[in-house]
This record gives C-alpha cells, sequence and structure tokens, in this order.
C-alpha cells in the first residue's frame, strides 16, 4: 500500500473498497451470465443435460448476491461511525501485515535452509536471519496458530546447526597468546591469523548478533574457558604458578598482560566491543588467581598455626615451671613469645608483600578498564554484571581479608607498645618535674619563715604552673597519630573486615590510655586523703597535684573530642557493609568518667586548702559570743584561698568543665559549712547573728565564683557567664543555712511554730539538732514525740492555699491534740498556741504564704 493511500481518510479508503467489491459482483454476474448463455446455445438440442444443473447455478449466484448485500450492510453500518471505520482499517491493516510477515517467514526459512545446505556464506546467513528475526517478532502473537508454529520448528532445528557451525569456526581460532613476544605491549608481532580465518569471523560475528544475546554469551564463555586452561593448570597445586613469592606473582601478571594484550590486537575485529571479551578474560583470569591465592592461603596459615600452638606449648610449660601461668592473650595469639612473634612476623611479612603485589595489578586493570567502564553500554543482563564486577574490583585481594588476623595482631601489638611508652615518658616527665619542685620547695625553707597571707588582689596568673596546667598531655596527641598511622597502613592493603577488626583493637588502647589518665589522680590513702565529706574526698594537694589534675581533665577532654572523629574516619573509609559494626561511644563515656573523677580530685584539693579555715571557724566560742562584729577571721582566710587558686584553676580548664568544677566546689564546700555549724556544741543567739553575717559574706563570694579574681571590664566575664542554674542550686544551699542560723536565733516560745513555717520539710532529727545547738535540754524530748505530727499539718496550715489543706490540717491538729493530753504542761500550751496562731494567719490570708519571722 502506498504512501498516499495511507495518509488518505479512513473513510475514502472503506468506500473503495465497497466500490472494488461491487465491481467484482458486476463482473461475475456478467461472467456467469455469458456462460449461462453460451452453455444454453450449445446445449440447446441436448436433452441430456440436467435442468438442475441451472438450477444449482442460479442459486449459487442468489447466494453470493445475499452475502454481497450483507457486506454492503455491514460496510455501511461501518462508515456510519468513524471510530468503527479507523477500527476497521486497522485490523484490516494488522491482518494484512500479519500475512505479508507470515509470507516472508516460510520464504525466508526456505531460504535460511537452502543457504546452509551449501558453504554457509554468513553474510547472505545474516541477512536471512535479519529478516527471520523480524518477522517472529511480528508474529509472536500468533504462535498458537499451526503454521507458525511450524515454521518455529523448523527454524529452531536450523539456529541449532547454525550455532554448531559458528562455534566450530571460533574454535579454530585456538590460543591467542601463541606466537606473542613475553615483552607483551609494545612488541612487534606476526600475525596470528590468516586473512581468510579473519574474514570469516568477521563475517560469522554477524551471525552470532542475529542468533541472540544467550548464544553471544555462551560463545564468548566458551572461548574464555579455552583461554584460561593452560593457565588454570599452572597455578593449581603442583602447577609451576603455585607459590606465594614476587617472582611467581610477577609471572602470573606478566601472563595477564600478554593475554589481554592479544586479546586487544588480535580480537578486536573478531569480536566486537560490545561483547567485552578482554573485559571478561580479565574476570576470568581474577576468579581463577583467587582460588589458587584461597589453597596458598589456607597452606601457609595452617603451617603458621602450627607453630603457634608449638610456641603456645613451650611458653605454657615454661611458665608453669616457674610457677606462673599464661593469660589468655598469649593463648590466642602467641604474639607474647619470642618464636610466635617471629613466626608472625614471618607470615605477616609473606602475606603483606603478596596482597601488595595484588593489589598493584588490580590498581593497574582498574586504569586500564576505567575508560571502558564510562564509554560502553551493557547490551544484556550478563554484561551489566561483567562492567558491575569491573566496578566493584578487588576480586583476588579480598581473598586475603580472611587470613589477616595475625596482622591485624601484630598491629595492635606495635600500637599498644608506642601508647604504652608514650605513658611511661609521661609519667618519667612528671616524676622528674616533682623531684625537681620538691628540691626547690625545700632550698626555699632554710631560714626562711612562713610567708604571710597573700593580699586580697587580683592575681598573676602567667607563671609555669598555670602554664603547664592548660597543657594536654603529648602523649595524647601521639597517640591518635600512631593510631592514624595504622589506619593509613591497614587501609592500603584493605577496608574490609581486618580493618573493622583492627579498630575494635584500637578502643583497647585508648581504654588503655584512659585507665592512665585516671591513675595519675591521687588515690584515696592516709598520705592525701584528710576525711571524707559527702560525694567526695577532701585531699592534701600541692599546686603540683592541681596542675596534673587540671593537664588530666584537659587531655580527657581532648580525647573525648578526638575519638568521634576517629570513629567517623573509620566508619568513612570501612567497607559500607560494615559501616554499622563501628562503634566508640564506650571510650567516650571512659574520658567522660575520667573527668568527672579528676573534677572530684580537685574539688577535694581546693576543700583540703579550705580546711584549716573551716578548723579556725570551729575553734571559735560561738555560745559565748558577746557582740556581733565585722567578718570573722575564716571569712577573710577563705577568700585568700580562692583568690588564690580559682583563678589558677579557671585559666586552666575549658569553660565547661570550670562551670562544673565551680558547681561541685560550692556545693560541697556549702555542705561542709553546714556541717561545722551542725556540729558546734552551743550557739548562742548572738553566734547565729555573727554567723549569719559571714553567710551573707560567704554568699556574696560564692555566687561570684566564676569570675572570682576578675576585673569589672575583663572580656573573660562574657566568656564564662555565671549559669543559672548555679544561682539556684547555691541560692537554696544559702537560703537552708540562713533558715538553721534563724531558727538559733527564735525565742524559745516561737520556735515550734517557726520550725514549722520555714522548715516545713524538716524531720524530727533536724529540730533536734537545732535545738542542741541551742542547747536547751528542756525542749528535746518534748519535740521528739510531736514534730513528727505538727510538722506536716502546721505548714499546710501556715500556706492556707486550698480548703481541702485546712481540712487536712484540721485532722492533723486532731492528731497533735491527742498527743498534747498524753505530754500535758508547756508542750500542750505550745501546740495550742501554734494552733491557734496558724489557723488565724490562715483565715486572714488563705492565698498567700506566711512571711518568716526574723
Amino acid at each position: 500500500m502506498s504512501l498516499e493511500r495511507e495518509k488518505t481518510n479512513p473513510l475514502q479508503l472503506v468506500n473503495e473498497i465497497v466500490v472494488g467489491i461491487y465491481a467484482q459482483i458486476s463482473g461475475l454476474e456478467h461472467e456467469l451470465s455469458t456462460s449461462v448463455h453460451q452453455q444454453k446455445h450449445s446445449h440447446r438440442n441436448d436433452d441430456n443435460s440436467p435442468q438442475s444443473a441451472f438450477r444449482d447455478l442460479y442459486e449459487n449466484v442468489h447466494d453470493i448476491k445475499t452475502k454481497a448485500a450483507l457486506a454492503e450492510a455491514a460496510i455501511q453500518g461501518i462508515l456510519s461511525s468513524k471510530d468503527k471505520a479507523e477500527f476497521a482499517k486497522a485490523r484490516l491493516l494488522e491482518t494484512s501485515a500479519s500475512l505479508t510477515n507470515l509470507v516472508s517467514l516460510i520464504k525466508s526459512i526456505g531460504d535460511l535452509e537452502v543457504e546452509m545446505s551449501g558453504d554457509y556464506r554468513y553474510v547472505a546467513v545474516a541477512g536471512i536471519l535479519g529478516r527471520i528475526n523480524n518477522a517472529t517478532r511480528a508474529l509472536e502473537r500468533y504462535v498458537l496458530i499451526q503454521k507458525v508454529d511450524e515454521m518455529r520448528g523448523r527454524l529452531k532445528v536450523a539456529k541449532s546447526l547454525l550455532r554448531r557451525k559458528i562455534f566450530r569456526t571460533y574454535r579454530e581460532i585456538g590460543q591467542i597468546m601463541e606466537g606473542v613476544p613475553t615483552g607483551g605491549p609494545g612488541t612487534n608481532t606476526t600475525p596470528h591469523y590468516s586473512d581468510e580465518i579473519i574474514t570469516s569471523l568477521q563475517d560469522a560475528h554477524m551471525v552470532v548478533e542475529c542468533l541472540g544475546a544467550e548464544v553471544v554469551e555462551d560463545l564468548m564463555d566458551e572461548m574464555v574457558q579455552t583461554q584460561m586452561l593452560p593457565y588454570d593448570r599452572m597455578g593449581r597445586e603442583e602447577g609451576a604458578l603455585y607459590k606465594l613469592d614476587k617472582e611467581t606473582f610477577e609471572r602470573r601478571w606478566a601472563g595477564l598482560r600478554r593475554l589481554l594484550y592479544a586479546a586487544d590486537t588480535r580480537m578486536q575485529e573478531i569480536c566486537p566491543p560490545g561483547w567485552l571479551f578482554p573485559h571478561r578474560l580479565y574476570l576470568e583470569f581474577a576468579d581463577r588467581t583467587a582460588q589458587h591465592f584461597k589453597s596458598l592461603l589456607v597452606e601457609e596459615a595452617v603451617s603458621y598455626r602450627s607453630i603457634c600452638v608449638a610456641a603456645e606449648k613451650a611458653e605454657a610449660v615454661s611458665s608453669e615451671a616457674n610457677g606462673q601461668g599464661t593469660t589468655q592473650t598469649q593463648r590466642v595469639t602467641a604474639i607474647s613469645t619470642a618464636t610466635g612473634l617471629t613466626a608472625t612476623q614471618e607470615y605477616v611479612g609473606k602475606i603483606v608483600q603478596a596482597l601488595k603485589s595484588v593489589l598493584s595489578v588490580e590498581e593497574e586493570m582498574n586504569a586500564r578498564f576505567e575508560e571502558d567502564l564510562l564509554s560502553l553500554s551493557a547490551a544484556t543482563k550478563a554484561a551489566e554484571e561483567v562492567l558491575a564486577r569491573l566496578t566493584e574490583g578487588k576480586i583476588m585481594s579480598s581473598v586475603f581479608d580472611d587470613f589477616m588476623e595475625p596482622y591485624v595482631q601484630l598491629e595492635r601489638k606495635t600500637v599498644e607498645e608506642t601508647v604504652k611508652s608514650l605513658i611511661e615518658r609521661d609519667v618519667t616527665s612528671l616524676t622528674a618535674a616533682a623531684a625537681a619542685a620538691s628540691t626547690s620547695a625545700g632550698n626555699n625553707k632554710s631560714g626562711a619563715k612562713s610567708p604571710t597571707p597573700a593580699p586580697i588582689v587580683e592575681k598573676s596568673i602567667n607563671d609555669a604552673a598555670v602554664a603547664a596546667a592548660h597543657q594536654v598531655y603529648d602523649s595524647a596527641g601521639r597517640m591518635f597519630e600512631t593510631i592514624r598511622l595504622s589506619m593509613k597502613r591497614c587501609l592500603a592493603l584493605t577496608c574490609g573486615k581486618p580493618f573493622l577488626s583492627l579498630s575494635k583493637e584500637y578502643r583497647g588502647c585508648i581504654q588503655m590510655y584512659a585507665e592512665a589518665l585516671r591513675s595519675r589522680c591521687p588515690h584515696s590513702n592516709e598520705t592525701t586523703m584528710l576525711i571524707r565529706s559527702g560525694k567526695s574526698y577532701i585531699y592534701r594537694m600541692t599546686i603540683d597535684d592541681e596542675v596534673a589534675m587540671c593537664r588530666v581533665i584537659n587531655t580527657s577532654e581532648y580525647c573525648a573530642e578526638v575519638v568521634p572523629n576517629l570513629e567517623s574516619q573509620v566508619k568513612q573509609k570501612v567497607d559500607v557493609t560494615l559501616e554499622k559494626e563501628v562503634d566508640m561511644s564506650a571510650q567516650i563515656e571512659l574520658f567522660t568518667d575520667v573527668i568527672a573523677h579528676a573534677i572530684r580530685i580537685l574539688v577535694g584539693g581546693v576543700l583540703g586548702q579550705t580546711e584549716g579555715a573551716l578548723k579556725v571557724m570551729k575553734k571559735i566560742p560561738w555560745g559565748t559570743l558577746q557582740a556581733v562584729g565585722d567578718d570573722s577571721p575564716y571569712i577573710s582566710m577563705i577568700k585568700t584561698i580562692l583568690m588564690d587558686c580559682i583563678p589558677r584553676i579557671r585559666h586552666a580548664l575549658s569553660p565547661l568543665w570550670y562551670k562544673n568544677f565551680c558547681t561541685n566546689f560550692a556545693t560541697e564546700f556549702l555542705d561542709q559549712f553546714l556541717n561545722n555549724i551542725m556540729t558546734q556544741k552551743k550557739i548562742c543567739p548572738v553566734g547565729a547573728e555573727q554567723l549569719l553575717l559571714d553567710t551573707n559574706c560567704l554568699k556574696t563570694m560564692i555566687t561570684q565564683l566564676h569570675h572570682i579574681g576578675l576585673r569589672p571590664n575583663d572580656p573573660k566575664r562574657t566568656e564564662c557567664p555565671i549559669p543559672s542554674a548555679f544561682t539556684t542550686v547555691i541560692g537554696a544551699r544559702f537560703k537552708h543555712i540562713e533558715i538553721v542560723l534563724k531558727l538559733v536565733c527564735t525565742d524559745e516560745e516561737q520556735f515550734e511554730e517557726m520550725f514549722a513555717i520555714m522548715w516545713p520539710e524538716g524531720e524530727v532529727s533536724d529540730m533536734q539538732a537545732i535545738l542542741e545547738l541551742k542547747h536547751n535540754p528542756s525542749m528535746i524530748s518534748s519535740a521528739a514525740s510531736a514534730v513528727g505530727d505538727i510538722s506536716g499539718a502546721t505548714t499546710r496550715v501556715a500556706v492556707g492555699s486550698t480548703k481541702s489543706a485546712l481540712g487536712a490540717t484540721s485532722r492533723a491538729f486532731g492528731a497533735v491534740g491527742s498527743t498534747s493530753r498524753a505530754l500535758g504542761g508547756s508542750m500542750t500550751k505550745s501546740l495550742n498556741k501554734i494552733k491557734n496562731r496558724a489557723t488565724r494567719r490562715s483565715s486572714m490570708n488563705p492565698n498567700t504564704e506566711v512571711e518568716e519571722d526574723n
């Protein structure tokens, strides 16, 4: 059908078909009429001609006319709707095309069979197969039709015969490396194949393309296996290449280069680039080489393990003879023994040398195929897999991962010994510094009087001790540098399981260093510890000890910041499938714990310096003090001590941990101060007032602890602001101390009421302690029985915020009443007085807390 006819209106096309049908019917009527007329004249006198023949002829003509009328009606119905006309056109064209393809398929298969019976002209066969492929694709919907199925069967037989012929033709190639000199690329070579064979194979590859992707894969696989058979025999056990030494490895790589060179120069005209023949050759070479290496490495590992077992047994016998035992680490690694260490070093040296050679050739092959990976596109799924494996790489080197455990243990030993030497170097330098300081102090003592307390002025902090306190131990940076160098060595070999195992060994080395830092803190023994107070010990600490604690804190902080970076680097470098197994959070917590411990020690050291001032406070006769004066002497001592050590610590520590130190010290010191008050034998009202004055001075000093020793315009005030949480906590501590002292000042008649109002959460022991300070034995026994009942109820009456609280208070007072009757005497009057006052104040202002009485 012409292009012009294809572009005509479908209704016009159907109209032409109808006109054609009518023309054929008219022609048929004319022929029938002529035939009947001639037969009538020729048999006019023939009485034997049956009349029924005319009737049959008439009936046939009538039947044709009837069907033509029905066809005309159907066509007119189609013409009445444009959609139906389009559908009819499509079906007619499809049927016509299918019949055309079937006729083409039948003819092409016949031509193929004829061609195959001759000399197999591959160019002609490829052309026929192209037509057949086009026809079969068009007839895929009609495979159940008998004729189509028959043609498919004939085609399958023909393709099978053709496939065998093609494979026999390609087998004539033989070994492509024959005739290639050992020089490989860059050397002149004589042609290996005749022009006739090359031409034949060039034509044959067109036929292979027509036979389909499956045939291409089978052909490439057979060709690759054929080329690899000689190499596989040499590389297997008892083969010439079955060795784990540098020379043998170079022979393997030289053979690979020659093979790929031959594939490039001799096969490029025979195998199209899309078949990826050189790429398949390299992958098969890598797979077979990996199998060879695995077998070799298993033998090496068995030999190495036997030496280690013998060394372990010898070490165990020697240890038992000396009355010692071997550790679990020695039994597992045997590196601690001289024989085991030597065997490990030899084994690791051989493995690393072989692995480096493998990595070198893999890198060379990656560079060789890199451009192909960017330019070639995979036509089939199998080709996609080939390119994917080339992209992934490391086929041969990945075999070594399962045999690298001795390497990991040797690296761990190297890093561990380095860390130990760094720790010992730190200890040696610290010991030398301490000895020098002790000598200097001894020289200063001879013939010198005790120095007078320093005036309360801003102290210079640019001395050698503070500078040293601000520093991080060099060993920390060198430890992480050692770990990074170890990572670099390992990553040059592998980023798989061995690298993951080595990163886990780093955690042990980091933990060892954290424990070494912790060990530099003073221990709780008789020589360093004065007393224990609350959560902290109070230590005797020199400036050198203080410097050491600050350096421990700074070094631990540095390590806690570096470890997450180290973890991140390991995750970036390790194989993606192993990334989730990298975790160093426990090591970060170790250094945080060391910081907390050192802070407690540092707090204990400063508390130890204030211990003398608190002893002076303890000796003041608070029970017989006659008048309230200025600040007590111990306040000036405390201020001098803080002015001396706090600026030094502030300069040494980071703002974060300096704030932590201030909070810990302030709370511990105020606990000590309150304990000093509560352990006095007696405090008279005047003594309590003096203590209130001293407490107010301390409050001014402690609440500004972070900025002590700084000028008003010093920028460090903004760098290290006082946290609001610190102000809240310390304010609560001072309020508690003030409550105790105010209760000591309270008259006996108002004491119970004021205790319930000012200290609502107070317990029996608290009231007893304050009464003992007041030194009033008559009230102690009665308070011990009644305070438990009155404290909660009186408190709720005092604050009087809700009716329910008042109801609960009334019930509690009922209990108080029964207790009062039992006790009798003055305690009953006191309880009634408390009840009346609390109820009266609650009724006057139930929504406001009762103010404290001074």
